[in-house]
């Protein structure tokens, strides 16, 4: 994977720090239109998609995969388990159903060879999913793009990447202001912006897309990303 810290958090879904053999294979495993893994079927708990206990628990599950996709392996179980007790891949809820593919991506990375390919294909399936129920879902969409983005290019996913990304990056900063978007993701989609712009010969927009996730999210891990994206160009943030 790339270096920089946000790729990470990232929103790499894969884990790790550098585009490696163990990310290949698992792509290569996906691209082969395997069967996915059965999804979780003990949900000990479904709670209301509106009210104080479900935003809470999706507040504390989503808290857990970030951490865990920063490093913390020990946040994932229990981030998936909240997911799945608020329905897991069969939520209502769009949010619950993107976090638990981005969070089945991630399990993925880390699972053993035999078993990357039913997750990695049940997670992408489930991110595909929660877009189709809510496709004006800034968060929803910044998992799916972020994830796409990350595939090699023959998975005929980049347009997608750069689609979902575009959406969330042009509405992140008031999002993020209103509190409609949370700031991690709204950062995170920003610097992906940015590099997709970067890599299509647009660094005047590039810089703007970083200097907007610095000012959202200027103490996280995509806020400081972006800082080193705009001192790499010699530029302020």
């Amino acid at each position: 994977m790339i270096s920089h810290d946000v790729e990470a958090v990232g929103f790499s879904m894969f884990g790790g720090v550098r585009h490696n053999a163990a990310l290949f294979a698992l792509v290569m495993l996906v691209s082969c239109g395997c069967r996915p893994a059965a999804p979780p079927t003990a949900m000990s708990t479904r709670l209301a998609t509106t009210g104080t206990s479900h935003r809470r628990g999706l507040a504390a599950a989503k808290d857990l995969f970030y951490k865990a996709v920063a490093g913390d392996l020990d946040s994932l179980p229990s981030s998936l388990q909240m997911l799945y007790e608020m329905g897991g891949g069969e939520s209502p809820d769009p949010q619950v159903v993107a976090y638990t593919g981005a969070a089945t991506l991630l399990k993925a990375s880390h699972a053993p060879l035999l078993e990357k390919n039913g997750l990695a294909h049940q997670g992408l399936v489930l991110e595909d999913k929660a877009v189709a129920q809510a496709p004006n879902n800034l968060e929803v969409r910044f998992l799916r793009g972020v994830t796409c983005y990350r595939l090699p290019k023959f998975m005929g996913r980049s347009e997608l990447a750069s689609s979902d990304l575009a959406y969330v990056a042009q509405r992140a900063e008031p999002a993020v202001r209103q509190g409609r978007l949370d700031p991690r993701a709204g950062a995170a989609a920003l610097v992906y912006y940015g590099k997709d712009l970067e890599q299509n010969y647009d660094a005047t927009g590039a810089i703007s897309a970083w200097r907007a996730a610095a000012r959202i999210d200027p103490d996280g891990i995509a806020g400081r990303d972006a800082v080193k994206h705009l001192v790499e160009h010699q530029v302020a943030p």
